[in-house]
């Protein structure tokens, strides 16, 4: 979760990373078991489910657009970008 403050108030907060979970017909596929932010600021978050690590990073409006870009069409795979 990401968490707006007004002051020492939460005044919203919104999911950072998902997807693990699942619906309520599937079992969760993974289970975030802890994280550690780079000095680069980016995250290693550890899925003691999977037996994996994800980097979480950021990047540019412009930098988005060149990854997508490059990548091959690909019509029959379903593909989720969010901003």
């Amino acid at each position: 979760m990401t968490a707006t403050l007004d002051g020492d108030r939460v005044v919203s907060d919104t999911p950072f990373a998902t997807g693990w979970i699942g619906t309520k017909e599937e079992r969760a596929w993974g289970r975030p078991a802890d994280l550690l932010e780079l000095a680069d600021g980016s995250l290693l978050v550890s899925d003691d489910r999977a037996h994996v690590l994800y980097r979480i990073y950021s990047l540019s409006r412009s930098d988005i657009d060149r990854a997508l870009a490059e990548l091959p069409a690909q019509p029959d795979a379903p593909m989720e970008v969010r901003r």
